[in-house]
């Protein structure tokens, strides 16, 4: 009984390193990048006269799309071939589709209060507050859920973005201080998982068999 009990935690042990693994290729960080690049974009439209709500009305789905095509054929194309494809327990797939469904849900509320701010609707403190209780708590406690560290960070990231794109308004004028404060942390993001993403693929490179 005890030999069996010790197999079961052992290949508990090995799907959970397995899961993190997940994390590892860098690939989801440049999707949340592109996301919040995409706040930065969805603003420039209003330097061709463009209404702000119809800039992000246009801009934000055509971004969204690209971030999850490069997060499903980044997958496919460059985590699949060098780590193959590992079937986790029922639990965790829940846990996988649960997490995309919830960044989208993030991804929403984000521009929701981007336009507030916009629209002035509600004062700079409620704003804070409702990101705090909204976006960065939520996804801090998905960081642990999922043991994603980096995503404690751009939980953060993504606060800063909108207070400082509401801060610096005033002095930078708009759409130049949301540009910059999301262009800003989405190309940082950006550049980290470019930078885990090189790691992979040194890491697990792929290996041609030679055909006899």
């Amino acid at each position: 009984m005890n030999k069996l009990n010790d197999e079961k935690l052992n290949l508990k042990e090995l799907e959970k390193k397995a899961y993190r693994s997940t994390f590892q290729d860098g690939i989801w960080d440049i999707y949340l990048g592109i996301i919040i690049l995409g706040l930065a974009l969805s603003t420039i439209g209003t330097l061709f006269g463009l209404d702000s709500i119809i800039s992000m009305l246009f801009i934000l789905p055509l971004v969204y799309s690209i971030a999850i095509a490069v997060l499903i054929l980044g997958k496919k194309k460059i985590t699949v071939p060098r780590i193959g494809y590992v079937k986790f327990g029922l639990k965790r797939q829940r846990r996988k589709k649960e997490l995309l469904i919830f960044l989208s849900i993030i991804f929403i509320i984000n521009v929701i209060i981007f336009l507030l701010s916009n629209l002035e609707i509600v004062d700079i403190g409620g704003l804070l507050i409702l990101t705090i209780i909204i976006i960065v708590i939520p996804l801090s406690i998905v960081a642990y859920l999922l043991d994603f560290r980096r995503l404690y960070l751009i939980a953060l990231l993504i606060g800063i973005g909108i207070y400082t794109s509401i801060e610096f308004v005033d002095i930078l004028g708009y759409p130049l201080s949301p540009i910059l404060s999301f262009g800003i942390i989405g190309g940082v993001i950006i550049f980290w998982g470019i930078y885990y993403l090189i790691k992979f693929l040194k890491k697990y490179p792929i290996v041609e068999q030679n055909s006899e």
